[in-house]
């Protein structure tokens, strides 16, 4: 009596088509060699570091900002801050930061100074 031959080929495709699977999806495609080195190991083990650029300030709002506040912003000393204050008082809160020029002395060479400083709120 033969023993069936069809159960036997069965089970080596199945095997052969596995490898091949596993053989194909497990290359490393760009074929570029990975090294890791004490430095790469010691890198991600540690403390993530500080970064490099340094911490700016946080903005100044100029719809709330004291004269002192003011005054920490390049280009305004107490008049300038003053006169800030003053067009606040009399034409309502700034809508945007370009609405600074309106003040006597404001051109847009400080602004272009003060635009990463400053804010109007919200």
């Amino acid at each position: 009596m033969k023993k069936p031959f069809f159960p036997f080929l069965l089970v080596i495709t199945f095997a052969f088509v596995g490898f091949l699977g596993g053989f194909f999806t497990g290359r490393n495609i760009n074929r570029t060699p990975v090294r890791i080195t004490a430095a790469t190991v010691a890198c991600t083990a540690s403390e993530p570091e500080a970064s490099a650029e340094p911490k700016k300030p946080p903005l100044v709002d100029i719809n709330t900002a004291t004269s002192d506040q003011l005054q920490t912003l390049p280009g305004i000393g107490a008049v300038l801050a003053q006169r800030i204050i003053d067009y606040r008082t009399e034409n309502g809160q700034f809508r945007t930061v370009g609405d600074l020029t309106n003040v006597s002395g404001i051109g847009i060479g400080t602004l272009e100074e003060l635009l990463d400083l400053i804010t109007v709120g919200g």
